[in-house]
């Protein structure tokens, strides 16, 4: 009912501690949002972390879910069509596991659990870039190996612009990414 990517502070004017609710809710890890005042910012229950400053206020609801967390969320966060709330199930640190929203045994993109460290079988003699975030990364990935094998495929999207949104935040002081 928003129109474009509703901000934190719209949300809050129109549904009145909708965010806060679900941030607490026992099933949800944390929650992505873009704020007008501090850009694109991670809420959980206990804290907040403002995405790409490592700004954190209270506890940090990124830190349970590893080290490549952060660009995988704003790698969604860049994303053209990415969500108002972006909602990360929990991860339950006893055992890995991830609570995910549909009757799967892991959640397909998601955070944490054994999910965050996949794998990509190849030749011992080929080298991984990059790390591997995203669908996008795996694709340059393998066009590299191709290409070094002699086998060219046609033009790809410039690697500057995928890049970019796997390993920064595009959003301006206003919270809205110039390509939005």
């Amino acid at each position: 009912r928003l129109k474009g990517r509703a901000t934190l502070e719209t949300l809050e004017a129109t549904y009145p501690e909708m965010v806060d609710a679900l941030a607490s809710h026992p099933g949800i890890g944390l929650l992505m949002v873009r704020s007008e005042e501090k850009g694109t910012i991670a809420v959980g229950p206990k804290g907040l972390r403002v995405l790409g400053s490592g700004e954190v206020t209270g506890e940090d609801p990124v830190a349970q879910f590893g080290t490549y967390a952060e660009t995988g969320l704003l790698r969604v966060d860049s994303m053209e069509h990415c969500g108002d709330i972006v909602a990360i199930s929990r991860l339950d640190p006893g055992t890995g596991e991830v609570a995910a929203f549909e009757e799967l045994i892991g959640s397909h993109g998601g955070l944490g659990g054994p999910q965050t460290k996949p794998l990509i079988m190849h030749p011992s003699a080929w080298t991984i870039d990059e790390p591997i975030i995203g669908a996008e990364a795996v694709y340059r990935q393998i066009r590299h190996w191709l290409s070094d094998v002699g086998i060219e495929l046609g033009p790809q999207a410039p690697a500057a612009a995928v890049a970019s949104a796997a390993t920064t935040s595009d959003a301006d002081s206003s919270g809205t990414s110039p390509s939005a």
